[in-house]
């Protein structure tokens, strides 16, 4: 039983550590694309950048127990970046499918809220 209590504690430590340091290493990452940005408006890879930020903030949220509001305004932040990536590179795929696992898996959230 005790080592089952350490076992847990472990995990919960290691996940909050890891989501500590996600959220920093991806806020100096979207600081640098946006000073990125600013000397070379065109450079798709920072606006693909940008944007899996986004998803990845949507992806936390989407796991959260509860219904969270501010998900929608994250969502139309990552769509403005995914519309900029795509008018520098409309060929890139990946990020097309990026963009539609993201809009599928939103659209599951929401119906499961509007059903309960």
């Amino acid at each position: 039983m005790q080592l089952q209590m350490n076992q847990q504690k472990s995990r919960f430590i290691r996940k909050y550590f890891q989501r500590k340091s996600n959220v920093v290493v991806f806020s100096k990452a979207q600081d640098y694309y946006i000073k990125d940005l600013c000397l070379n408006t065109r450079r798709f890879d920072s606006w693909a950048g940008l944007t899996v930020i986004e998803f990845y903030k949507i992806e936390e949220l989407i796991t959260a127990d509860d219904f969270d509001p501010k998900i929608f305004n994250i969502h139309m932040s990552a769509s403005c970046f995914f519309r900029q990536a795509v008018s520098v590179d409309t060929n890139n795929l990946t990020l097309w499918m990026e963009y539609a696992e993201i809009t599928y898996i939103l659209q599951a959230y929401c119906s499961k809220y509007v059903n309960k």
